[in-house]
């Protein structure tokens, strides 16, 4: 699983960067496409980033970008917010799920030995080095769903943080979701389960649509944790900043930015100039 260690562990730090026009966010509610092989509904309020704008977003954030990346989804609520970065895997059908008994102890030991090479792509780049703490839960699989599900508990220089990692099994391959909380990982996940209800792969490509002769993964559940502890990582309170310069990016007055932060986030009482605030 070595060969894993480079996407194991990434920081979403996002600088006062300016985003690029040309990055064009969707907002909810609508459909986001997520490549050819799924898509998930828009609730109202939430901004889509699709395929096109991945390596911008991915590379502002300090984040590994990878052509797998499909997309991310923003709840820019203060108190359930969270973004979720959708990437597929097309490795296959992952035969026999229900029946695999997950390790922890064992594919924890497994990522740790991948952490070092991961935090010294890390440091190549100038970015915060990423520590594992603990499981915040252990890998649980959801055969009705088929959804694997577990968050690990994360640490930088500054403190320690949580990220909660979504795998929904298809015909071909493999989604991962990555959620990033803005606070409470428990507020957080009501929000995103709710949207996740809207997620669907498309004709053809569900895991129940599987036949004989198609493509069977060579690897199990538990690949899936140890090669995806985190395809992003950020510490909580950072997406309060985070979301504040996304949405403003597009803006070109600072009186024009205040407005439209305060209305994707239902504050529209302020009067609009002022900027950008902590």
């Amino acid at each position: 699983m070595k060969n894993f260690s480079l996407v194991l562990l990434s920081c979403l730090f996002f600088p006062v960067l300016t985003l690029r026009a040309e990055m064009t966010p969707h907002q909810g509610p609508g459909t986001g496409k997520l490549g050819d092989v799924a898509q998930i509904a828009l609730p109202d309020g939430y901004t889509y980033y699709e395929k096109k704008d991945m390596k911008e977003f991915m590379e502002k954030s300090h984040n590994f970008y990878s052509d797998d990346q499909l997309g991310v989804l923003v709840n820019p609520s203060q108190e359930s917010g969270y973004m979720a970065l959708f990437s597929f895997d097309e490795m296959g059908y992952i035969k026999d799920a229900a029946s695999e008994k997950l390790d922890a102890d064992a594919m924890w030991k497994e990522m740790l030995d991948n952490e070092k090479a991961a935090n010294e792509e890390r440091k190549s780049k100038g970015w915060t080095e990423i520590f594992m703490v603990d499981w915040e839960e252990k890998p649980n699989y959801n055969a009705e769903r088929q959804r694997l599900e577990w968050a690990t508990k994360l640490k930088d220089n500054t403190g320690e943080f949580v990220n909660f990692n979504t795998r929904v099994l298809g015909r071909k391959g493999v989604m991962r979701i990555t959620l990033v909380p803005n606070a409470d990982l428990r507020t957080a996940l009501s929000s995103f389960n709710d949207a996740i209800a809207g997620f669907e792969y498309t004709s053809g490509n569900r895991y129940a649509e599987w036949t004989s002769g198609d493509k069977v993964a060579e690897i199990g559940l538990a690949a899936l944790v140890v090669g995806g502890a985190g395809a992003l990582a950020v510490k909580s309170g950072l997406l309060a900043k985070f979301w504040k310069l996304i949405l403003v990016g597009f803006a070109a007055m600072a009186g024009f930015i205040k407005k439209l932060w305060n209305k994707l986030t239902g504050n529209d009482s302020g009067s609009g100039s002022g900027g950008i605030t902590s």
